[in-house]
């Protein structure tokens, strides 16, 4: 997770369709020591699909598409108006990407399966669970059930 801790608020603001489905919505992770997180996907509209991570001395840039993405900047800033950028790419081992984007977890859990181990070392089971929390907050708020929950 992103602040390796359980958000102490989640604030949503969302959409469902006439299926109950979310297509759109916002949520805010508020953690401790005034940290946030802000999350945005939508089925109704285009975002930028990229994902910046802002600190007291600069920010760090993932580039789209952020889900497979090939490119990350990191941004320093050394006062007002003042930055310095250094960019990495890193071209994915496939052409496919774009429908490969869980290569990397799906090969960490082979690894693992294959090592008798029980969870993969880069996705732990309480990091899953975490994520699971929040995403369970998320739904509850916005008032999105799936019918194997609605009991």
């Amino acid at each position: 997770m992103v602040f390796s801790t359980e958000p102490e608020k989640v604030t949503t603001a969302g959409t469902l369709n006439d299926g109950g489905l979310d297509v759109h919505n916002s949520v805010t992770l508020r953690y401790n020591d005034n940290r946030f997180a802000t999350i945005e996907y939508s089925m109704l509209v285009q975002l930028s699909e990229t994902v910046t991570i802002s600190g007291t001395t600069g920010r760090i840039l993932i580039h789209t598409p952020a889900h497979v993405a090939s490119e990350v900047s990191v941004i320093r800033s050394s006062g007002p108006g003042k930055e310095e950028s250094a960019t990495t790419k890193f071209p994915w081992p496939t052409p496919d990407a774009g429908y490969s984007c869980f290569l990397y977890e799906g090969e960490a859990v082979t690894k693992a399966i294959q090592s008798k181990e029980l969870e993969a070392k880069e996705y732990s089971l309480d990091e899953s669970l975490g994520i699971m929390t929040i995403m369970d907050k998320i739904r509850k708020e916005i008032g999105l059930v799936y019918p194997t929950d609605a009991n």
